[in-house]
Parts: C-alpha cells; structure tokens; sequence
C-alpha cells in the first residue's frame, strides 16, 4: 500500500503533463473547475437522497430486535459510491477524475460494488464470523439466507417464510 502513495502522485503529474502539453494550461484549468463543479452537484444531490433514505430506515432498524445491516442498502451503497465519485471529481487530478467518472457509470459502479462485497465477505470468511444475508434482485426481496462462516467453508441455510432470524 505504501507505494500507491508515491505512484498516485507520479501519475497525477504525469497526466497533468500529458494533457497540458497536448492542449493547454486553460483547457486544464477549464477541466478542474468544470468537473469540480459537476462534483460538488453530485455530491450535494445524493448526499441528500442518502441521508433520506437512512432516515426513513433507521426507525425500522433501531426497533427492538432491529437489524441495522438494513440500513445499508444496495440502493444506498450505489448513492454512496455515486457520492465518493462525485468527490473524486471534485479533486484537482486527472487520475481522480477518471476514477470518479468510473464510479458515476453504472457498468463500473456495480463491478467496484461487487469486488468490495467480495472483499468484505472474503475478510470475514476469515475471520469466522456469522452473518445474515438478504437478497435483492432488482428492487425484489428473495428469501434470506442464513450463512454460518467459518474459517475456509461456508454453509448456506434457506429460511422458510414464516422463520425470523431476529426473533430468538
């Protein structure tokens, strides 16, 4: 990790360079005060939408035997890469820019969401820990499943319908 601290700024330099020298200093100047702006909008319009939403699932989820997991939604986590786009293109750098704009996209956001699910649920399948899973294909809710994760396995158990994991 500590490399991407020295190669982040060479590269920043290097695409700064790069686009200077193809077309101008106030071209440059035009992209970084563009794109700022556009980032700023962004930034504000779903930091409100995603404040609304935990707002509207947070009574849910501090009720007595609530999940706060629900308050994350895969709606939510979408306005929250959205939103860490939007302030990648709020940075001054090429190299920022283009990853924001990759965050914005939804081919790109949905891939990056899913590498760090991957991620996330690889780290505890280490670690051994339990957790409940619900899933959501396209706004639907399916049956939950409950997934006992132990070290290097994981075992799957369909509820039934009438079965709350949070009851007992």
């Amino acid at each position: 990790m500590p490399i991407l601290g020295v190669l982040y700024p060479l590269s920043e330099f290097a695409a700064w360079y790069l686009f200077i020298s193809r077309y101008s200093f106030w071209d440059a100047v035009l992209l970084c005060f563009s794109t700022g702006l556009v980032g700023i909008f962004i930034v504000s319009m779903h930091a409100k939408a995603l404040l609304a939403d935990l707002a509207m699932a947070a009574p849910r989820a501090g009720q007595v035997g609530g999940d706060f997991r629900k308050l994350l939604t895969q709606k939510s986590l979408n306005r929250l890469l959205i939103m860490i786009g939007g302030l990648f293109l709020f940075i001054p750098g090429l190299v920022a820019k283009f990853i924001g704009t990759l965050l914005i996209f939804p081919g790109a956001r949905h891939l990056a969401l899913w590498i760090l699910q991957a991620k996330f649920a690889e780290s505890l399948v280490q670690s051994g820990f339990q957790f409940v899973v619900k899933n959501k294909v396209w706004g639907a809710d399916m049956p939950a499943d409950i997934v006992d994760v132990t070290p290097k396995s994981v075992k799957t158990q369909a509820i039934t319908a009438g079965d709350d994991p949070n009851s007992h």
